[in-house]
């Protein structure tokens, strides 16, 4: 969910964006964690502005911060009906309700139930197979591709939000140990 501080409470919503249910754990679907954005690795803006987030359902989500695909949906409550924001990408990586971040070269870390995930994001001028585009600060359209390049400990479960300090991944895991890659 977009909201903007500057507007009233009952019309601060600019979108809302659902994901599936599925039981994993504790959670019941959902987005547990936030979403990151790639503001601070797009400084020029030479690629559009885009949001990234993990879901119960197992996805890694990377869609527009700030275009709407013109679909409508209803809120989590189902009572109030919002614009669905762009979704430009996504990636199987496993349930997760950490909160991905970006990292320089285009690339997103992923904790999951299901391991450590660094994900490639690639901007691709025009379309992609998944067909939606955002647009940069110029106006020029890009695509979005993804390509998982690594996974760390498949085997083990990480609730914990990443960090990147020094060209390093620091994530503490359930198994009781902060791991260090890099």
């Amino acid at each position: 969910m977009k909201l903007n501080p500057a507007k009233p409470a009952d019309e601060s919503v600019e979108w809302y964006f659902p994901t599936k249910n599925t039981n994993v754990a504790e959670w019941a679907g959902g987005i547990i964690g936030t979403v990151c954005i790639n503001d601070e690795y797009n400084l020029n803006n030479d690629f559009p502005a885009v949001w990234a987030t993990l879901a119960i359902d197992g996805n890694l989500y990377v869609g527009s911060q700030h275009e709407v695909s013109g679909e409508t949906t209803l809120d989590m409550l189902n009572k109030k009906k919002y614009s669905v924001p762009k979704l430009l990408a996504k990636i199987y990586v496993g349930p997760s309700i950490s909160t991905p971040i970006f990292t320089s070269g285009n690339k997103i870390v992923a904790a999951t139930y299901n391991g450590l995930h660094l994900v490639q994001m690639e901007f691709v001028r025009g379309k992609t197979r998944d067909g939606e585009t955002a647009k940069n600060a110029a106006g020029v359209e890009f695509g979005v591709k993804l390509k998982k390049l690594d996974t760390f400990h498949p085997d083990t479960s990480f609730e914990a939000t990443p960090i990147v300090w020094d060209n390093t991944v620091y994530c503490s895991s359930r198994d009781g140990y902060l791991y260090a890659l890099g």
